[in-house]
């Protein structure tokens, strides 16, 4: 049996590579090749070295040959593979050669999809020591004390302004909660409809909150705010990623308004007409693709990834308690800088958090 050991093994670890390759180059430009491209890579490579270790210790062992002429191919195989985990995808490198922050002012935004079936005591404490500007949180859950709770811990560590100009403090958007430092000046938000009779009847359909900041005391050369798309799409695993970001981008092309602004007069928001949505810096959320998927280029165009340009390490998001994805993704555009990017494991809930950091950049 021995030298059938070490064909299989070998055989089934360069499946595995050569599945893993072929989504890499196709990521989801095709509906099939999208689930190649959702092998997570650590996995192949762990599972890869154990049975070519299996493979070889077998053939060894055998009085017949097995598994010789695929050994060495894949020993270059899974070598390039863990090159690409630790260099591309982990940029351990920056271990080493970190990122520089660099002088000047930053503004620190996090993300946290908090969905999950149960009340979730503490969370707030998992938002505040983030010390962010701005926090979006999406889908706290329905339940008749933690709400008001997140929502009061929240309000005691924000301060609230309240002025014709914007308002900082604690607000909802939808199912996004907004806690922030910086005046919110403009708000708006698009569903995505066409996707309806694709989500099993779960309501999951997506959206996007279009969130305008003033931050002229720290970015006086941006002469504007600081544009912020926060996103939750749908987490259908039959749809294929092409069809979702298609509407998320008609979502945004069709949008009309109304927007909300704050009241003159410090007394709530007022609906008024907008003239399409404006140009992101940030786009930030859960996108249920992982990064790097042709299929989000319909969506973000050529901004940059934040882990690509700061992060170090593993940034999986998805599941929480082994995260295999980095799903929960930040696009910058070319006006800031990256200062730096984290994924931080909250201890509860089903994704992991993440933060990032901007600074001046060309502005």
């Amino acid at each position: 049996m021995l030298p059938w050991v070490a064909r299989l093994s070998a055989l089934a670890a360069a499946l595995g590579c050569v599945a893993w390759l072929v989504g890499r180059v196709w990521t989801d430009a095709s509906i099939w090749t999208q689930y190649l491209w959702w092998i997570p890579t650590w996995p192949v490579v762990a599972s890869g070295w154990v049975l070519l270790l299996i493979s070889s210790v077998s053939g060894r062992l055998a009085l017949r040959l097995g598994g010789v002429y695929v050994r060495p191919v894949l020993l270059v195989g899974l070598v390039g593979i863990s090159a690409w985990l630790v260099g591309v995808e982990w940029r351990l490198h920056r271990l080493v050669l970190p990122v520089r922050p660099g002088p000047g002012p930053s503004v620190r935004v996090l993300h946290w999809n908090m969905s999950s079936v149960a009340a979730i005591g503490g969370s707030w404490d998992v938002i505040l020591r983030e010390n962010a500007d701005v926090a979006l949180v999406f889908n706290p859950p329905w339940h008749r004390t933690f709400r008001p709770r997140l929502v009061e811990s929240l309000r005691e560590a924000t301060p609230r302004i309240d002025d014709a100009a914007g308002r900082s403090g604690v607000f909802w958007v939808g199912d996004l909660l907004v806690a922030t430092h910086r005046p919110l000046v403009r708000y708006g938000h698009a569903r995505l409809r066409g996707l309806q009779a694709s989500t099993r009847g779960t309501g999951d359909t997506g959206r996007i909150v279009f969130l305008e900041f003033d931050v002229a005391d720290r970015f006086a050369a941006l002469g504007r705010p600081l544009v912020v798309w926060a996103v939750d799409l749908p987490s259908e695993p039959a749809l294929w990623r092409h069809d979702v970001f298609a509407e998320a981008s008609r979502a945004v092309e069709r949008w009309e308004g109304p927007a909300m602004e704050p009241r003159a007069d410090g007394g709530g928001w007022m609906a008024v007409e907008a003239a399409g949505v404006p140009e992101p810096d940030l786009i930030i959320g859960d996108f249920n693709a992982p990064a790097g998927s042709w299929s989000l280029r319909r969506l973000v165009g050529s901004m940059a990834e934040a882990h690509a340009e700061a992060g170090v390490g593993d940034p999986a998001t998805w599941p929480r308690r082994r995260a295999l994805w980095h799903i929960d993704l930040a696009f910058v555009s070319e006006a800031w800088r990256v200062a730096r990017y984290d994924t931080v494991d909250p201890g509860i809930t089903d994704h992991r958090l993440q933060v990032v950091e901007l600074s001046s950049g060309g502005l």
